[in-house]
């Protein structure tokens, strides 16, 4: 079994605005730059086979690469525990057709997903759960009504994830690069 998920690359420049939201963190373990991504549709532990179908689908599908803004910070996790910040993404028409497609492909390719609202992110930090949402708050205060871009994703990848104690490696399994920026 192989934990996976689909998910874009980002281009350097949004990669760069993001180190510099995670720059003023006091607290938590930023994301290290080559892992930032842009989850489409996480799949959990799955046969390589079943991950090989997915490939095959994906492969099929159209893909344009959708436009990528920055809307603002905030956490996942509620009362003292705090669990990881996020870059909010803007819900572009094309990213929220992207994410349909993808799921489309997965469930076409036999992977029974759950159904949960989309809500576009970047994870920039993750905190270890005792960390205390008031010192959490106190810092993205500021950073509410952060935004950035427009930028473009490099790819759409079917990554491989492998939970470490230093946290999630994870390996490009597929590569479907977009054409250059925002053109099919």
């Amino acid at each position: 079994m192989t934990r996976a998920f689909l998910a874009l690359t980002l281009e350097d420049a949004a990669v760069d605005a993001l180190v510099q939201v995670q720059a003023g963190a006091t607290f938590g373990h930023p994301v290290p730059a080559d892992n930032l991504h842009l989850t489409l549709a996480f799949l959990g532990d799955q046969p390589i086979r079943r991950l090989d179908d997915v490939a095959d689908m994906v492969s099929d599908m159209s893909r344009a690469a959708p436009e990528l803004s920055f809307c603002g910070v905030s956490h996942f996790g509620k009362g003292p525990d705090i669990s990881s910040v996020q870059a909010l993404v803007e819900a572009d028409p094309a990213l929220v057709a992207l994410q349909g497609s993808c799921l489309g492909a997965v469930r076409a390719a036999g992977i029974d997903l759950a159904r949960r609202r989309f809500v576009p992110h970047v994870t920039v930090l993750r905190s270890p759960r005792t960390e205390r949402t008031v010192r959490v708050d106190r810092w993205l205060a500021p950073l509410v009504g952060w935004r950035a871009g427009p930028f473009w994703p490099e790819a759409l990848c079917l990554f491989e994830s492998v939970l470490t104690p230093e946290g999630p490696h994870y390996t490009a399994l597929e590569t479907w690069p977009f054409p250059d920026f925002g053109e099919e």
